[in-house]
């Protein structure tokens, strides 16, 4: 099981136990939402970066990329995310993080 699947199936097993707050649900999609679209961005900054040829501007768009990374992993436990949802994210982290490896960051 992936460190992704491990983390929902936490928020599955404890979404279980507590009460639904209709306040929170909304919270919580918005939340998601958030961590696809800074996903998308990030990998936004990810291919700005490869094409530009000035160093200064690719290694800020490498550690906007990078920031918006730790970001997402760190937001994940947080969030209850539907399977689909789950498994957009980890194939966007995916991609997200070999392109970071790969132009070493």
């Amino acid at each position: 099981m992936s460190l992704y699947g491990a983390i929902l199936a936490r928020r599955v097993a404890t979404s279980k136990m507590r009460p639904r707050d209709p306040l929170t649900d909304s919270g919580e999609a918005a939340m998601a939402r958030f961590l696809l679209l800074d996903a998308e961005m990030a990998l936004l900054f990810v291919k700005r970066a490869e094409n530009t040829t000035q160093a200064t501007l690719r290694e800020r768009r490498l550690k906007a990329a990078a920031k918006a990374y730790d970001r997402i992993i760190a937001f994940i436990p947080r969030v209850a995310l539907a399977p689909a949802q789950m498994a957009l994210l980890e194939r966007k982290l995916s991609i997200l993080r070999s392109h970071l490896k790969m132009l070493s960051v």
